[in-house]
């Protein structure tokens, strides 16, 4: 079976992605969460793919995890969180290794207002280089 995704990844390539592949993804990532870390622990998920040090394909997962609310340490559930994507992508035939974050909601706003402001400003350019 294909990967779901092939692409280098840079913050300004996350628009490229297929929403399709996105969705699927996160969902992927939202179903392994609440099952190692429960429902009521999971706020969001975000995912890019891309290459690791050694080129390697792998996605870049990121959960916002209510720490407080979580069944386990934070450690755990990243390393479970691992097991059960790696398992999950295999079983689906995708080649790609998971890297995973946990933020909490600060961390997560942070990250999500500098992404924005990368696409205002990828928008400007673009308007710039256009004419427009």
């Amino acid at each position: 079976m294909a990967t779901l995704v092939d692409a280098s990844f840079s913050p300004t390539q996350i628009g490229n992605m297929d929403t399709h592949i996105v969705a699927g993804l996160k969902k992927l990532g939202r179903d392994a969460a609440e099952h190692i870390a429960g429902t009521d622990a999971v706020g969001d998920v975000d995912v890019a793919s891309g290459e690791d040090s050694s080129d390697r394909p792998v996605y870049y997962f990121s959960f916002l995890i209510d720490q407080d609310r979580a069944r386990q340490r934070v450690g755990l559930v990243r390393t479970r969180l691992v097991q059960k994507l790696r398992d999950d992508l295999i079983a689906l035939g995708d080649g790609h290794y998971p890297v995973v974050r946990i933020l909490d909601r600060t961390d997560w706003n942070v990250i999500a207002h500098l992404r924005w402001r990368l696409c205002v400003s990828r928008f400007r350019r673009r308007a710039d280089r256009d004419g427009g």
